[in-house]
């Protein structure tokens, strides 16, 4: 992160963090130097297992306890998924537009929800969105969009897997 402005926001404070962050030159990245040693196929980021879990179990245990063996886990859950998939086809629209605000605003929006159901991997690509500079986003929106939708994907199936293997929720007296 290049710089902050801390709440609240004073428009003094805010306009001279724009000014001193618009006057520093973009340095872009140096393109890779390719030689001659072909790397296995493992080595490649895609292909590693990352060591964060697809949910921070101790979130919806954390959400669970508002209502034990309630419908409120199931009642968020379901709704985080179903806004989150709306968030994610406009997220989609504001790459392929390279609509960087946009993309930030959104991914700002899920990247908070997605902390709340402990969707860590989610929300740790939406920090990423929001938080990377200007030119790294700009480069690499539309393959963040993508690897999000795929950890959404898999936040999903493991919240619902989540869902039916836990105890029956209590029914209505």
């Amino acid at each position: 992160m290049d710089a902050y402005v801390t709440k609240p926001v004073e428009a003094a404070r805010l306009l001279e963090v724009i000014d001193e962050q618009t006057k520093k030159p973009v340095v872009e990245p140096a393109e890779p130097v390719l030689d001659d040693v072909v790397a296995a196929i493992a080595s490649h980021p895609r292909f590693q297992g990352d060591g964060e879990p697809i949910i921070a179990v101790q979130a919806l245990a954390d959400l669970e306890a508002i209502d034990p063996g309630g419908s409120f886990l199931e009642e968020i859950i379901e709704a985080f998924l179903q806004e989150s998939e709306v968030t994610l086809g406009h997220l989609r629209t504001a790459a392929a537009t390279n609509s960087l605000r946009e993309v930030r605003d959104l991914a700002h929006a899920l990247r908070s929800s997605a902390a709340h159901v402990g969707a860590r991997r989610v929300q740790r690509i939406c920090s990423f969105l929001c938080n990377a500079p200007r030119h790294e986003v700009e480069r690499s929106a539309k393959e963040k969009v993508r690897a999000l939708t795929d950890e959404f994907e898999r936040f999903r199936a493991a919240a619902r897997q989540h869902l039916r293997d836990r105890p029956a929720t209590r029914k209505p007296s």
